[in-house]
């Protein structure tokens, strides 16, 4: 089997300009490098079957790139991706957005490997610098100065896209380690893009988002952001541009515990988020806060609050997800009394597994008063033995 990099080799492309990005690159080599050869493999005339197996062989980078040369290559690129066992093999579609802002995929076929998208603010560089190669693939991808005319516009509007660019298209490669919750690490091989913007950062990222779904036929999976990096008017774009759609998963993190100015901002924000499988709640929000999680607008099976000291007694009792984590919450012994009490008096509550940190530490024998029985440890998961 001939593989992707042998067509990549010699393929040196010029795409539009996209979520204000102006991107000029050659497709990236992530496998060894053939032999050199004078000729330019003419990738686009192979027969349309023999064109779909080569896709295959491309990284998600490479598919991205080569998407970007026109609408016909879009077009290729979106009906190969739009094969159920191609749509199925995209397992990862992450977006975090902090100091830094990062879109995260992951395949099946390659699930030790992260691909990963860098958005940054574009430097500006001076004219002395600009990658004279740059210029020259270009005008010879158009064969000639009229069609570069053309494909611009002006000269001056020319000048201006011309200057911003991807540095390169050949992603940074390096090994990372993940913690996996007390179970150990996992370590995964990161292919990392940095792509520079003028543009809002914010709405660049969100407009790569949109591409990248309309090309892998896939929506965003996770999002997650720190709402303390942003002003009100940058949170409330956050909230008009990711958090319109549901997604499987949301967390947000911030620390105002000493800015009560930012509680507002923070209730507009879990109201509007919408939460499928798990919501993870990392921030630490000021004393004076409260929220009523009657707002959620989904119920998410799983709810994990960091710092949970704004919970009542009475929004633990009546929380509607599946599984709770609360971490650093002000409840007491007192309160885990009462609620064995109402459980052995026949409560259920809406959630079916609960952890919480309390606020001093628990005797559990005196938590629990009355008769009980000693069960066997076969009898542990038998209903008819608690019954009885």
């Amino acid at each position: 089997m001939v593989t992707s990099a042998l067509f990549l080799h010699h393929l040196s492309i010029f795409p539009r300009t996209q979520f204000g990005i102006s991107t000029y690159y050659s497709l990236p080599l992530l496998h060894q490098k053939p032999a050199m050869s004078p000729y330019k493999f003419p990738l686009l005339k192979l027969p349309r079957v023999a064109l779909n197996e080569v896709l295959k062989l491309f990284t998600p980078f490479e598919i991205i790139s080569l998407s970007l040369c026109s609408n016909y290559t879009k077009s290729i690129c979106k009906t190969i991706r739009a094969v159920t066992h191609c749509k199925e093999t995209l397992t990862k579609f992450d977006v975090f957005i902090d100091s830094h802002y990062e879109i995260h995929l992951q395949f099946s076929y390659l699930p030790a490997h992260d691909w990963v998208f860098y958005m940054r603010k574009k430097r500006p560089v001076p004219e002395s610098t600009r990658d004279r190669r740059f210029v020259d693939n270009v005008r010879e991808f158009f064969r000639g100065e009229k069609r570069i005319l053309k494909f611009f516009g002006s000269k001056k509007s020319r000048k201006q896209k011309l200057q911003e660019y991807v540095s390169s298209w050949d992603p940074r490669r390096r090994v990372v380690e993940h913690c996996t919750g007390g179970r150990g690490t996992i370590t995964t091989t990161e292919y990392a893009l940095r792509l520079r913007t003028s543009d809002c950062l914010i709405s660049a990222t969100r407009n790569l988002c949109f591409y990248i779904s309309e090309i892998f036929h896939h929506e965003i999976q996770a999002f997650a952001f720190d709402y303390k990096m942003f002003g009100i008017e940058e949170n409330q774009l956050i909230l008009e541009l990711f958090c319109q759609q549901p997604v499987q998963q949301f967390q947000l993190s911030g620390d105002t515990s000493n800015d009560s100015s930012k509680n507002d901002i923070l209730t507009e924000i879990l109201t509007q988020q919408k939460a499928i499988n798990r919501l993870n709640l990392r921030f630490n929000p000021s004393v004076d806060y409260r929220f009523d999680l009657n707002q959620f607008e989904n119920r998410s099976d799983s709810l994990n609050i960091l710092h949970s000291h704004w919970i009542t007694f009475q929004q633990l009792q009546e929380i509607k997800s599946q599984m709770v984590f609360l971490s650093r919450s002000n409840f007491l012994q007192a309160d885990f009394k009462v609620l064995i009490q109402k459980w052995r008096d026949g409560w259920s509550p809406n959630w079916e597994a609960l952890m919480i940190e309390f606020n001093e530490d628990i005797n559990i024998d005196k938590c629990v008063e009355g008769q009980f029985i000693q069960l066997q440890t076969k009898d542990w998961k038998n209903k008819k033995a608690v019954y009885r």
